[in-house]
């Protein structure tokens, strides 16, 4: 006999074990541990508070700007950052001066450069942003009163216009290429002021016959230097006129606070003395420069005096002594234009040596390390003085009379 099944009660059991796996499913969700917020978190972010001025305005990127009120700024920026600042003075304005101090500590400074935009009186200014939070003032100062307007018939405005470019960087060099490695490379200590004085003076800029006469622009190159290094020191190519191969090798020795400029490809001559001298040697942190070529070594002018002693023979004698193409570098070694010249004129006195005298400065060279220095000076007499100087002991010693 056919039986009709109940299917009342076998759907109510599906839907029953349906429903238990869909709470336990839910359960498990439930109860599983939440994904921990990835380690990675974006980069820290510091302040920047500045103080507004009647004198003029500041202009930077929009996206860091976190609080403006009518008397201050409050910038977030990123650790690390390169912080560029637009600052424009207003009519009859220039800027005068740029502070940024570390707002927990305000005796801590922050390095910053500040650079002509070629726009009016509107400055750069650039620093990286540390991992403190900075405190910035601006202050502005009034513009001094243009020179009266010549008379008619005289063209001197366009010579006024350029005299105060002159002024503004050494040489009139326009520095390019700074970067927030290149400043941090430095520790805090790079002064774009000071090293374009160093290298117009190094590379005789204003020499009619100096391969770098012609230079205006200086950059530096984003070529990392190879060679052999000395510990603690600096080094950097830059180039000149937006041309990579017209370059030199920048070395920056911290504890003098100097910086060397050297051709990176040519070897630099070694006189006999050098090379028979404590000093000789090409190993960086070694400075070497000749005087010879007009490339390296000082200005382009002469230390020269004049007077009269007892020479070695008893006899009285007369000289007059000019050197020419003196190194600024080993002047500076040495304790200073006077006390150099001083030690050569008293050398060729006592080697009774009389009459007008011009010696020409062949090569220096100075080991910084070992605080020596060693140098070759050709005079009109035919005769060549070798000269070296102990800076630990501030004692000269001259052969070659």
């Amino acid at each position: 006999m056919y039986k009709k099944r109940n299917n009342r009660v076998l759907l109510t059991l599906v839907l029953l074990i349906a429903g238990l796996i869909a709470g336990l499913i839910v359960l498990k969700a439930a109860t599983r541990p939440k994904k921990l917020p990835s380690a990675e978190t974006e980069p820290s972010r510091h302040q920047v508070l500045i103080y507004k001025s009647s004198g003029g305005g500041v202009e930077f990127e929009q996206k860091w700007l976190k609080k403006e009120t009518d008397t201050e700024l409050k910038l977030s920026i990123t650790d690390g950052t390169m912080v560029t600042l637009l600052i424009h003075p207003k009519s009859g304005k220039v800027l005068k001066d740029v502070t940024i101090n570390e707002m927990d500590n305000v005796h801590n400074s922050v390095d910053y450069l500040v650079n002509d935009t070629g726009d009016g009186d509107k400055k750069r200014v650039n620093f990286v942003m540390p991992d403190k939070n900075l405190l910035m003032n601006i202050t502005y100062a009034d513009k001094e009163t243009e020179p009266a307007v010549p008379e008619p018939g005289t063209e001197e405005e366009p010579e006024t216009d350029e005299v105060p470019q002159e002024t503004e960087t050494p040489y009139n060099l326009k520095l390019h290429g700074l970067t927030a490695e290149i400043l941090t490379s430095y520790m805090g200590r790079f002064n774009d002021q000071a090293f374009l004085q160093q290298l117009g003076d190094d590379l005789y800029i204003r020499n009619d016959a100096s391969d770098y006469r012609g230079v205006r622009d200086v950059t530096f190159s984003d070529e990392e230097y190879s060679g052999p290094k000395e510990k603690g020191n600096v080094y950097h190519y830059v180039y000149f006129n937006n041309d990579k191969n017209f370059r030199v090798l920048c070395t920056y020795f911290p504890q003098e606070d100097r910086y060397l400029f050297t051709d990176p490809d040519t070897a630099l001559p070694v006189s006999e003395s050098e090379t028979q001298s404590e000093t000789a040697g090409t190993s960086a942190g070694i400075s070497q420069g000749t005087s010879a070529s007009g490339s390296y070594g000082g200005g382009s002018g002469s230390t020269s005096g004049s007077g009269s002693g007892q020479a070695a023979g008893s006899t009285v004698t007369s000289i007059s002594l000019d050197i020419m193409q003196v190194s600024k570098n080993l002047l500076e070694f040495c304790g200073g234009r006077d006390s150099f010249y001083d030690q050569v004129f008293h050398y060729v006195e006592l080697k009774g040596l009389s009459g007008e005298i011009t010696g020409t400065m062949d090569s220096y060279q100075i080991d910084p390390e070992k605080e020596k220095a060693a140098f070759s000076i050709s005079l009109s007499s035919g005769q060549t003085i070798s000269g070296s100087y102990d800076r630990s002991s501030n004692e000269f010693s001259f052969t070659g009379l």
